[in-house]
């Protein structure tokens, strides 16, 4: 458990790029971090486009999905080979 709260403290210092290279690498926990830090971002900017708190949330979450979705092929992908 130490082990893993160290790997995410350390993700949680790289760049996004670096993140990036390691999800391309097939690493789920840096897909995590990512997503992560920018979810909160992507709701501020879905609340600026739409009226209530709830369609906001909606469209957070349909975001959320396809970029889960993508983030998996990516991750997929790599173990193939």
């Amino acid at each position: 458990m130490m082990q893993v709260q160290a790997a995410t403290s350390a993700a949680r210092e790289e760049s996004d790029a670096a993140l990036m290279q390691r999800i391309a690498a097939g690493d789920r926990l840096a897909y995590d971090v990512l997503v992560k830090r920018h979810l909160q971002r992507v709701y501020a900017i879905a609340r600026g486009m739409v009226y209530r708190q709830q369609d906001a949330r909606s469209e957070e979450r349909r975001v959320g999905k396809s970029v889960d979705l993508g983030g998996r092929r990516i991750i997929k992908k790599k173990k193939k080979k």
